[in-house]
């Protein structure tokens, strides 16, 4: 099949996380931001975010963190998202955002869902819903604030909460409680 008439089809997306979906321009316009002595190009940044495996993605994913700072940035990632979805002919989407990367900057997790929530309907050409990433390495307890902090949320679109993180460290098993407070809250 041809990749244009591919791009034209219109398809639902149920796994991308938000943070690897942003555009590189977004990215490194937020690069930018926060060095901007220092120049890195389309080229050579899409290079180095290459992923081969999951410990190299949740690499990329951490550096990725970095730059991401400020509730606008949220608010610019999400936009740039959508976006590159809506332009794959993506028309329904379920993202994930790694709430746990939020709480463990500071930011009000109300804010930054809100901000999230405002750059995905900027794109009118796309629907999409949110799930909450649970970042297992940061542990249980941890887990259980991030659901209290989102139970703080009150918007349709946001529709769940998954798991993420190391798992050959950090087995879901562990993580049973946390599941059955998500299913409490609702």
């Amino acid at each position: 099949m041809d990749v244009v008439a591919l791009r034209e089809l219109p398809k639902i997306e149920l796994h991308v996380h938000l943070e690897a979906a942003m555009s590189l321009d977004c990215l490194i316009e937020l690069y930018q931001r926060y060095e901007p002595e220092v120049s890195i190009s389309k080229e050579v940044l899409a290079t180095q975010l290459s992923c081969h495996s999951l410990q190299s993605f949740l690499k990329h994913w951490r550096w990725v963190q970095y730059w991401i700072r400020s509730v606008e940035d949220y608010e610019a990632i999400a936009y740039s998202a959508a976006q590159a979805q809506a332009d794959d002919g993506i028309v329904y989407c379920e993202m994930f955002f790694s709430a746990s990367a939020v709480m463990q900057k500071g930011l009000p997790m109300p804010e930054v869902v809100a901000a999230i929530l405002n750059g995905f309907r900027r794109e009118p050409r796309i629907r999409i819903k949110l799930i909450a990433d649970i970042t297992r390495d940061f542990g249980e307890y941890a887990a259980i604030q991030l659901l209290d902090s989102l139970n703080q949320v009150d918007d349709v679109d946001v529709v769940g909460v998954g798991l993420g993180g190391s798992e050959h460290q950090f087995p879901a098993k562990i993580f049973k409680r946390v599941f059955l407070h998500a299913r409490e809250l609702g």
